[in-house]
């Protein structure tokens, strides 16, 4: 279980490494339309892990948690979808708005790139526009979030090396496997920093239980 944080600010504990780097090794290995299954899976387990802990301090039986979250991954549960977790989540006050449309994102995302009939390229898909071509307007529109939502956590989560020295741990992690974002960041590279933020911030981000001012960090 996670344990008081001392302040409200970002964590900066070097357990992100850990988390980061078996994150961008997962990903690493796939193509885009991989990229985006195993992103979604990563994210996935992180919110079962955040709802488990609720549960927990709820005083939810453990075979009621099961029936829930079931760790067998072929039973059902009203849960068990990402999407449902993405809002009972957001309901409980697990996440903030920011990481929900994130979240929300990369599941659009993924629903794009799981059922199109043909090959999808983040980079040969156009920014948002009136009229825009049916099969990408939802990768568009999600690809532009994504975008926003690392633009702002590059400005409010401020990381430092072992030194001191301050330094994009997003991109810091991915430059490690030779990745280099381009200015402005490609739509692929806005995918792999955003989604990489996004799951350590959930990883090792603390969360508010309902009812009370601390914050609990998930640990590594």
């Amino acid at each position: 279980m996670g344990k008081p944080a001392s302040n409200g600010e970002p964590a900066r504990n070097w357990s992100a490494n850990v988390r980061g780097e078996t994150f961008t090794q997962a990903l690493i290995e796939e193509g885009e339309r991989g990229q985006v299954l195993v992103a979604a899976t990563f994210l996935d387990n992180v919110l079962t892990e955040y709802l488990r802990v609720k549960f927990e301090q709820e005083g939810t039986s453990a075979k009621l948690s099961e029936n829930l979250l079931p760790t067998d991954p072929e039973r059902y549960s009203p849960i068990s979808a990402f999407a449902t977790k993405i809002k009972v989540c957001r309901a409980f006050g697990l996440i903030v708005d920011d990481s929900f449309g994130a979240l929300e994102a990369i599941r659009a995302l993924r629903n794009s790139f799981a059922h199109a009939d043909f090959k999808i390229r983040m980079d040969a898909i156009p920014p948002p526009m009136p009229k825009p071509i049916k099969e990408l307007q939802k990768p568009a529109m999600a690809l532009d979030t994504l975008r926003k939502y690392l633009a702002k956590q590059e400005q409010v989560v401020k990381c430092h090396d072992r030194e001191g020295n301050p330094v994009n741990m997003w991109w810091w992690m991915w430059e490690s496997h030779g990745i280099k974002p381009d200015n402005p960041p490609s739509n692929h590279q806005v995918f792999l920093g955003a989604s990489l933020c996004l799951y350590v911030m959930l990883s090792v981000g603390r969360f508010k239980i309902a009812g009370q001012q601390e914050h609990f960090r998930i640990q590594a």
